[in-house]
């Protein structure tokens, strides 16, 4: 066995062989910028060699592709997206040998799968239809040699086929569970190989259907087959690689086809971790962290070992197809090359240049006047976390606007500072650039500022329940308020009034009655998790942290560092609900008493079996990032979530801690994001919740009107998130520390919250931890109606139809005035809603006292309930009857009728209509109209709308000729009838009756004069 010799220097000189191959592929190389670039020295996930240029090598760190094209001394960007986005991760890279300008990369699914460009990586596109979108990787991707258009790809545990060169993919099969090493037969592609760990199965039609092998592989215990490869030129011969501490790791040999193998009794000092043949037959073998390569002609013969350098380890090795003298490696510290195929020594490839990664596609702050923001944007590149490069940072110069620093590298974050003192409420433009000497790129980041005006509304009084402020554990048997707790990690309110707090530091439950007495309720205060099935007095809990009940009285604990969930029964008795083995943070139940605890260091979401106390994976698949929206949520990924929280629908919603965002799981499984946009900070709030920033929001929890309360830990904030997807700030004023009792909640200050909880009068519980004491927000008065309250604006009756105008008169409806202009009109006004059967009402002006709205045309006929929702306030529900017409004539003073004379001008006692002569006369209550009608828009002009049901008027008691009736042209709600008075009437006022579907209402007086001649 033959030793190649080794690079002297580690590979860091220019070899000999190196400058001859790069004189010959360029006569000059660009000048580089002073600074030298980053050198290639990470490991490499992927390299491919192109057949037609050896000069030209595709590599991956990772994420995206750097290409050679003069013998590796520098690696350029290939940008799939646009350099300044995130690039894909790459798995695999082919270069079609006979067209190397058509090239493969394998990405994770969700990034598109498989990628194709035909030149030459200038342009690409996602080429996965018929591969579902799911959160697995295409982890390998085979092309056939003689038939280039077919490609074979695992993806996740599935293998898929393509025959026309990745337009359309089929799936042929599941590869057996367990698959530790995969190989296709390049001569017979339908005879496939899948190895776990320590056996073989086969499959002849693709991966459609596999068996196991009918002889097992003699392997010894503790030997594990790590790598796979069948012979171009003989496809009955395959060979494994087998490591491990057992005895007899190496290679072993089958040859026929995989029934039975053999070892293969050849020196290979180090073991063997994967295998591969070049476009000859030969056969190459990797080992790990050894820095050699074997290869061999002839395995049951001799194995040359090539020694590239010594302490790292040979990832990938990529063999030129033509000339398999010219070999690069994908080693654990960068790539190698030989154009010698080794006898001499490795040359270590050069620097590149690292395509600079826009941070955001745009930073949009929404603030109040007075307000300041920041937003945390990491810098970094897009093909590897790890590279460092220097960055300089510029705006246009703002005064509004400011940097933490105008000159760093990559990795790390710039925090972006807006202030609002002196700014009108406006909007406001600048630019962040991001530009490196070393860049492939340069890149830019839109940041936009809005002010707007501080609202008016009545916010929260915050006020202190419990807590001194000084770290303690004292206070017990008297008012809460005078007690000292220990960092308060979690809040609880019951349906009895009690308040149960979770006294993390001081390793107890504390409990606060209705009467505002303190007293411990589980837990001794030592650090220690035991005591099951004796009263929780007398337990022990370690740093709990997460607290939870159900209907019937039981008390959910996180026992954080006792990685359990503990159970406490309305007797006090205190049990192990499940141990996690992790440590475990927030957690709630459901109505059927499921438990789902949040678990940050699996970064997942544990459920817990109400019936069989059975533990299972709710959400996360226990990898650290951020991935899986759309897609089942045990298949997504999570970082440290620390809260979770159901509501009464059945979704659960997650406190993905540290991507700075909150995860929501449907009933059917299916997860995605609800806010936050996963950059640390505050940039105001939004009616769009997923465009805002959070900052390691760690307490979630719901109430029954569909929000989601939020305790945005960094931000030193609650915020609140409403059914509508808006988000707005409901108490702390952004800046750590302690302030503001008694006082509007929003100018507050809090430090660091880290879970909030809500009573059944709307009251908020804050665990403001940092600060050792649990806060309560008082909300604003809650909006009060009565029966009654709910009138007929024309006539103050409680006469309604579908479409007809109300007024409701009342208490606390809203905190100012205000009024739509124009329509159509909002069903939501100074943050006040009415709803009519459940359905938001169009409102036309609000006011404390007074309400003027329309009945939802798809209101239907009956009893309903109007309720009026402040902010998160909802009044009780009032009844009223809606029918199918309620005609109401409009009324002015003395109860003239609102109508208008032949002439346009509007009747009255001083301007009678002549009888005989047209009047038209406005009412509201014509219910429905024959065309469908928008709420709250305004009639159209022409033709104006007709209503469904015939009208008919009556004047002094007489049939008045109808000419026409309808809405009321550019009105919302009102219609109108035009009749012709009767010849007969005399001087005076004249009492008119409108009729719908036979169905009348008040009636209104409109004056006449008699006739001048006789009628003809």
């Amino acid at each position: 066995m033959r030793r190649s010799r080794r690079c002297r220097d580690n590979g860091n000189s220019m070899s000999t062989t190196r400058r001859t191959l790069a004189l010959i592929v360029a006569a000059a190389v660009p000048a580089l910028s002073q600074l030298p670039l980053p050198t290639v020295n990470l490991p490499i996930t992927a390299i491919a060699i192109d057949a037609a240029t050896p000069s030209n090598v595709y590599i991956s760190l990772g994420q995206g592709l750097l290409r050679s094209t003069d013998g590796g001394l520098q690696f350029r960007p290939v940008p799939i997206r646009p350099a300044s986005q995130p690039q894909p991760f790459i798995h695999e890279i082919i270069v079609q040998p006979d067209n190397p300008r058509i090239l493969f990369v394998a990405s994770d699914v969700e990034d598109g799968a498989v990628f194709k460009s035909t030149d030459q990586g200038e342009t690409w596109r996602a080429v996965n239809t018929g591969i579902p979108r799911s959160s697995v990787a295409v982890s390998r991707l085979f092309q056939l040699p003689r038939s280039p258009l077919t490609l074979y790809a695992v993806v996740g545990q599935e293998v898929y086929k393509t025959e026309d060169g990745g337009e359309k993919w089929t799936r042929r099969g599941t590869l057996p569970a367990q698959t530790t090493a995969f190989a296709i037969s390049p001569a017979e592609p339908q005879n496939m190989y899948s190895a776990q760990s320590t056996g073989v199965s086969l499959s002849s039609d693709e991966g459609a259907t596999w068996r196991r092998a009918r002889n097992e592989v003699p392997l010894s215990a503790n030997v594990f087959i790590t790598g796979m490869a069948v012979d171009p030129r003989d496809p009955a011969i395959v060979y494994l690689a087998a490591s491990g501490p057992g005895e007899r790791p190496g290679v072993y040999r089958s040859s026929n086809r995989g029934e039975g193998f053999a070892f293969v009794p050849r020196p290979i000092r180090y073991q063997p971790v994967s295998l591969q043949f070049d476009a000859n037959g030969v056969l190459y073998a990797t080992a790990a962290d050894r820095g050699v390569f074997y290869r061999s002609a002839n395995p049951l013969r001799s194995w040359e070992t090539i020694l590239v350098t010594a302490g790292i380890q040979v990832l990938r090795l990529a063999i030129h197809p033509v000339d398999p003298r010219t070999i690069w490696m994908g080693t654990s510290v960068g790539p190698y090359f030989t154009t010698n195929g080794g006898i001499d020594n490795f040359s270590r490839a050069g620097q590149a240049r690292p395509s600079i990664l826009a941070p955001a596609p745009a930073v949009e702050f929404n603030l109040t006047a007075g307000q300041s923001g920041r937003v945390d944007l990491p810098l970094r590149v897009s093909e590897t976390e790890r590279w460092n490069v220097p960055l300089t940072l510029s705006t246009t110069n703002e005064r509004w606007l400011s940097l933490s620093a105008t000159s760093t590298s990559t990795p790390g974050t710039v925090q972006v500072r807006v202030n609002t003192q002196g700014l009108a409420p406006g909007s406001y433009e600048s630019t962040l650039r991001i530009s490196s000497p070393q860049g492939f790129n340069d890149a830019a980041v839109p940041i936009r500022l809005h002010v707007k005006t501080p609202e008016t509304a009545t916010p929260f009084t915050i006020t202190t329940v419990t807590g001194t402020g000084q770290l303690g554990n004292f206070g017990d048997g008297a008012q809460a308020r005078l007690a000292a707790i220990g960092n308060p990690d979690s809040v609880l309110a019951d349906t009895a009034g009690n308040i149960y707090i979770s006294d993390t530091a001081n390793h107890v439950i504390r409990r606060i009655s209705p009467a505002g007495v303190i007293s411990r309720f589980a837990g001794t205060g030592q650090a220690r998790s035991d005591g099951d099935g004796g009263a929780a007095l007398l337990a022990g809990l370690h740093t709990p942290r997460g607290l939870a009940s159900d209907s019937a009285g039981n008390l959910y604990v996180a026992d954080f560092g006792g990685r359990r969930v503990r159970l406490i029964t309305p007797d006090s008795t205190i049990f192990t609900l499940a141990t996690v083995n992790e440590e475990v943070a927030g957690l709630t139940s459901d109505p059927d008493g499921n438990v789902l605890v949040a678990a940050p260091g699996l970064h997942a979401v544990a459920r817990v079996d109400a019936r069989d106390k059975s533990l299972t994976r709710f959400a996360g698949n226990l990898l650290p990032g951020f991935r899986g929206d759309g897609l089942e949520a045990r298949l997504a990924r999570l970082t440290a979530p620390g809260d979770v929280a159901w509501d009464a629908q059945g979704n659960a919603y997650i406190a993905d801690t540290e991507n700075h965002r909150i995860r929501k799981v449907t009933p059917a499984g299916i997860i995605s994001t609800v806010a936050g946009n996963g950059l640390p900070g505050f940039i105001g709030d939004a009616a769009d919740a997923t465009t805002v920033c959070l900052n390691r929001p760690s307490g979630v929890a719901t109430d029954a009107a569909g929000n989601v309360w939020i305790a945005d830990t960094d931000n030193h904030r609650i915020r609140v998130l409403t059914p509508q997807g808006a988000i707005r700030t409901v108490a702390g004023n952004g800046v750590a520390g302690f302030s503001g009792d008694n006082g509007p909640a929003t100018n507050a200050q809090l430090r660091g919250p880290t879970d909030v909880a809500l009573d059944a009068d709307g009251n908020v519980y804050v665990a403001d931890n940092l600060n050792l004491r649990v806060r309560r927000l008082t909300p604003p008065p809650r909006p009060r109606i009565v029966a009654g309250d709910v009138q007929n604006p024309a006539d103050g009756s409680p006469r309604f139809a579908p479409g007809s105008l109300f007024r409701i008169t009342g208490r606390f409806l809203t905190a100012g005035s205000q009024a739509s202009a124009d329509p159509p009109w909002p069903t939501t006004l100074g943050e006040t809603t009415v709803t009519v059967a459940g359905r938001a009402a169009p409102l036309q002006r609000v006011s404390p006292g007074e309400i003027l709205g329309q009945i939802p045309y798809e209101t239907t006929t009956g009893p309903v309930a109007v309720q009026v929702r402040l902010r998160d306030q909802t009044s009780e529900p009032v009844s009223i009857t809606v029918q199918t017409f309620a005609p109401t004539i409009l009324t002015g003073p003395g109860n003239q009728a609102v109508a208008f004379n032949e002439d346009g001008s509007p009747n009255s006692a001083a301007n009678p209509a002549e009888a005989g002569s047209q009047v038209r006369v406005h009412f509201i209550g014509g219910g429905p109209t024959a065309e469908p009608v928008a709420s709250g828009a305004a009639a159209s002009a022409d033709p104006a709308p007709a209503l469904a049901y015939p009208v008919t008027v009556q004047v002094g008691g007489l049939d008045a000729e109808v000419l026409s009736s309808g809405l009321t042209p550019d009105q919302v709600g009102i219609a109108q009838a035009t009749f012709r008075t009767p010849s007969e009437l005399g001087d005076g006022l004249h009492l008119v009756v409108v009729y719908v579907g036979g169905a009348s209402g008040n009636s209104a007086a409109i004056s006449v004069r008699a006739r001048s001649e006789p009628a003809p």
